[in-house]
This record gives structure tokens, sequence and C-alpha cells, in this order.
């Protein structure tokens, strides 16, 4: 099932940004990990990480990772922290 949820977006470089994201549409990780365009990766503080290639639909992109490069908050209705967790960000280019 794919929804969308509000989550404050604590990066290392002490930059926090709330974000209403995507869950579930269909990514594979290992960890959890963020995956954001080149916008939001310079906002959060970051312009290049680790290169990667990424399958997308039936193409294959060079994405930056930043492991372990946020954290990420789940927020409610009112704006209260509901859970987080530490994850990795990928900044893909062309998103």
């Amino acid at each position: 099932m794919v929804v969308y949820v509000k989550l404050r977006v604590k990066s290392r470089t002490n930059v926090t940004k709330d974000l209403v994201v995507l869950v579930g549409g269909g990514a594979h990780s290992p960890r959890p990990v963020l995956v954001v365009d080149e916008d939001v990766g310079k906002e959060l503080g970051y312009t290049r990480g680790e290169v990667w290639e990424a399958a997308i639909a039936d193409t294959r992109r060079e994405v930056y990772l930043i492991e372990e490069a946020v954290v990420l908050e789940l927020l409610g209705e009112e704006g209260e922290v509901l859970d987080s967790v530490t994850a990795d960000l990928v900044i893909h280019p062309r998103l």
C-alpha cells in the first residue's frame, strides 16, 4: 500500500526540514533510506556522496548515497513525533 506521511528530517549538518513523502512506492533497500532531489539535498546540507547506480523503472541512473545522513521523525496530525529512525540519504539528480 502506498501512503503519504509527514516527516521531520534532521541532517547531520544541523538542518531540519519537514517533508510530505511517499512511503511504500516499490523501492527496495536493506536499510531505511530517504530519496530526495538535488534541491532538497542541498537544503539539507548535502551535494554529493558515494556514487551508486540505481535501477529505476527500466533505466539505470547514478545517484549519491550518504550513509546515516539523517534522522527521520514520523509526525502525527498535531505535529507530534510518533517515531524516529536513522536513515541513509540518496540524492537523485533527475528526480
